[in-house]
C-alpha cells in the first residue's frame, strides 16, 4: 500500500488517523479519541445518539461523561446536534401506557391491523412486535384485542350478509 492510499483512507478510519499522527492507536486514550470521532461522524450522518454511540462501541452514559468532562468534545457534540437537527432521524416514540391502551382499543374495533394502528399512534410495527416478544402480559393482551377485533369483523360480515339475504 502506498502512502497516498494511506492518506486517502485517514478521513474514514479514526485509528489510522491516530497512527498517522504518530500515536499508538491501541492506547486507551487514543482509542477513546477514535471512538469520539466515530460517534461524531455517525451523528453527523443523521444517526440517533444511541445508535451513533453503539456504532462507536460506547454507551450513551459515556457520551454524556465525555460531554461534561471534555469541553471541546462537548462543544463539538452540540454543534453536530444543531447541524443535523433538520435531517437527523426522529427520536423514537415510547410505547407508553396511554399508547398501549390506544393500540389495544384500535385492534379491538377490527378496523386496524397492527401495522396501521402502530403507524397511527406514532410507532413502528417492529417496536410492537419486540414488546410482544419480551412481555408475556403484553402479548396476551394483544392476542385478546386481536381476537376481539376478528370477532367484530366477523359480526359485521354476518350482519351485512344477513341484511342482503
Amino acid at each position: 500500500m502506498a502512502l497516498p492510499d494511506i492518506l486517502a483512507a485517514v478521513p474514514y478510519d479514526p485509528q489510522l488517523a491516530v497512527a498517522v499522527a504518530g500515536r499508538d492507536p491501541y492506547a486507551w486514550e487514543e482509542r477513546r479519541v477514535a471512538q469520539r470521532s466515530i460517534f461524531l461522524g455517525q451523528l453527523a450522518l443523521g444517526m440517533r445518539t444511541a445508535d451513533a454511540a453503539r456504532a462507536a462501541g460506547v454507551s450513551t452514559q459515556q457520551i454524556s461523561s465525555w460531554s461534561e468532562r471534555d469541553p471541546y468534545f462537548g462543544k463539538a457534540y452540540q454543534a453536530v446536534v444543531r447541524y443535523t437537527k433538520e435531517f437527523a432521524a426522529p427520536a423514537r416514540t415510547k410505547l407508553s401506557p396511554q399508547r398501549v391502551a390506544r393500540l389495544f382499543e384500535m385492534l379491538r374495533t377490527g378496523n386496524y391491523s397492527v401495522a396501521k394502528a402502530a403507524a397511527e399512534i406514532g410507532l413502528t410495527e417492529g417496536a410492537i412486535c419486540a414488546r410482544r416478544r419480551r412481555d408475556k402480559g403484553f402479548s396476551d393482551l394483544m392476542l385478546e384485542a386481536q381476537s376481539a377485533g376478528q370477532a367484530a369483523r366477523d359480526s359485521a360480515n354476518n350482519d351485512g350478509s344477513a341484511a342482503t339475504a
